[in-house]
């Protein structure tokens, strides 16, 4: 899921790729995502210079571990959409019920002005836009 013209709503896009069984669907999920769209019409959520520290399941959730490049390059998109970017991709993509977020490690911060990370999340489809 990419954010839409106005940065508000998230609209998908569906990948083919072939990658290795060594690396977890959830990473590349979340590599995709920082590669940005392919498609017209959709735009960044996550910074291009973001790395992955780590991505992890236990028990049907997966925790993704970001580095501050994913606090500190604000896009011009609203706040909870780069959040459910991540969630939404990697519930729809995986065998995954909940998502839960670290920047470096660290779960007990706030992302931009609102957003916990020390929640779980689940896909949010109210932030889904649909396809015209």
């Amino acid at each position: 899921y990419f954010a839409n013209e106005t940065g508000d709503r998230l609209i998908s896009e569906s990948r083919k790729l072939y990658y290795s069984s060594n690396v977890p669907l959830e990473r590349v999920v979340v590599e995709q995502l920082i590669k940005g769209p392919k498609t017209e019409g959709r735009y960044p959520t996550l910074p291009a210079d973001m790395q992955i520290l780590g991505v992890s399941m236990t028990e049907g959730v997966c925790y993704v571990n970001l580095d501050k490049a994913f606090a500190d390059h604000a896009l011009n998109i609203q706040e909870e959409i780069p959040i459910y970017s991540i969630v939404n991709s990697i519930i729809d993509d995986c065998n995954v019920k909940e998502v839960q977020i670290a920047i470096e490690g660290e779960t007990h911060l706030t992302f931009r002005e609102s957003v916990k990370l020390d929640t779980f999340y689940q896909k949010n489809v109210n932030l889904i836009q649909e396809e015209s």
